[in-house]
């Protein structure tokens, strides 16, 4: 009988391992990226990044909001088109506040038979501290 406990509780173990082990991915076409505050992050609560491409138009939308105290926040979107291999920026947009929340929202002509991202930063200040993330959005081809 003991030793069908154990056993028992050795298979329960290793089954919620396996289960905590399994990967968990996104939906291929997901192009939205959200960071909600981790532990390692002081100064920014929550960022995002947002690419849709319609009719030839590219939609780059980005917004942040950081944490009570900080003085300025900044967002930098660049569009980006894989050419030959390798990701080059075909448009780069900046906003700026002086509030704890900054929104991007642009639009740029592209063209079809390619692949687009964004690579998007956002920054937080606080007095002559800062604190910046990198996002990238899913790959979008059209």
């Amino acid at each position: 009988m003991k030793r069908k406990i154990i056993s028992s509780l050795g298979v329960s173990v290793l089954a919620f391992n396996i289960l905590l082990a399994t990967p968990i991915f996104a939906n291929e076409y997901e192009t939205n990226l959200e960071i909600q505050n981790e532990a390692r992050y002081t100064h920014i609560d929550k960022a995002s990044s947002n690419l849709k491409i319609s009719g030839g138009v590219a939609t780059v939308s980005a917004s942040m909001t950081a944490n009570p105290g900080i003085s300025k926040t900044l967002i930098t979107s660049r569009l980006q088109k894989k050419v030959n291999g390798s990701w080059e920026t075909i448009q780069s947009w900046t906003e700026t506040s002086n509030t704890i929340s900054c929104r991007l929202n642009k639009t740029k002509s592209v063209s079809k038979g390619s692949s687009y991202r964004i690579y998007s930063t956002v920054k937080a200040y606080k007095g002559t501290d800062s604190e910046s993330i990198a996002i990238f959005s899913n790959i979008v081809n059209y």
